[in-house]
């Protein structure tokens, strides 16, 4: 049996958990929302922060979403969506629940770098 890697196994579970992987099959147009707990320099130890996700990881993602979609807020979404109006294929949300204003900040600092 190979050995995949955490980085992988998160990545896969990012890729279904988001809807990600069911609408690239469906080649739907589905909106996608990901809710982040909070966003920290290092990569976190999953036993001690299991809702962390390292700045490496995240800018991954965000090039991936970026090549494969557009990053949208939230709120043309719910718009969108209010008017019954078809939503772009690609568009996706990103949300940060109760996270620290330092993670939150780094998350800021990502976005506008990547």
């Amino acid at each position: 049996m190979p050995v995949v890697s955490l980085r992988t196994r998160l990545y896969s579970n990012l890729l279904a958990w988001s809807g990600i992987q069911r609408r690239s099959e469906r080649n739907g147009a589905e909106p996608v929302v990901l809710l982040y707990h909070g966003i920290v320099e290092a990569e976190p130890d999953p036993l001690i922060n299991p809702f962390g996700l390292g700045r490496k990881v995240f800018e991954q993602q965000l090039r991936f979403f970026r090549r494969y979609g557009e990053i949208v807020p939230l709120k043309w979404i719910l718009d969108r969506l209010r008017e019954k109006k078809e939503i772009p294929l690609g568009w996706v949300a990103l949300t940060f629940d109760d996270a620290m204003r330092c993670q939150t900040g780094l998350a800021a600092e990502i976005l506008a770098d990547v």
